[in-house]
């Protein structure tokens, strides 16, 4: 769920590094363009980690709990995107940008990952924190 601005800049960040994706080692990235390439895992798994958290605590929910989530949810988006693009915008045309703007939205994805897992053991779910 990114804006429109997000997904632009992260796609032509990540898009054109993706083949240089599987002979990347992460733990030892020396390269503005490996570290690049690792930010935008780390960010592809936070995204992936919030949405299935999501899902799991929207389904707990009744249809107008849902439909009231589902609003917080975009418009968290449009923050956390406007957020990282404004943090990040000094950086713009440079080569960190695509790591500065990853490592942002992955911070911001994680965060809501947390609140999210927090409100859904608040209202019974499970696990909890």
């Amino acid at each position: 769920m990114l804006s429109n601005w997000m997904r632009i800049s992260v796609l032509l960040a990540f898009t054109s590094l993706a083949h240089a994706a599987d002979v990347v080692d992460c733990q030892n990235a020396q390269t503005q363009t490996d570290m690049n390439i690792c930010a935008g895992q780390d960010y592809a798994l936070a995204d992936k980690q919030l949405n299935q958290t999501y899902q799991a605590y929207r389904a707990r929910l009744d249809a107008e709990h849902q439909q009231n989530l589902k609003v917080v949810q975009l418009a968290w988006i449009k923050y956390r995107d406007l957020h990282c693009k404004f943090v990040s915008q000094d950086s713009e045309g440079g080569s960190i940008h695509a790591l500065e703007v990853a490592s942002c939205l992955t911070e911001k994805t994680r965060q809501r990952t947390a609140e999210l897992k927090q409100l859904n053991c608040l209202s019974g779910g499970s696990p909890c924190p």
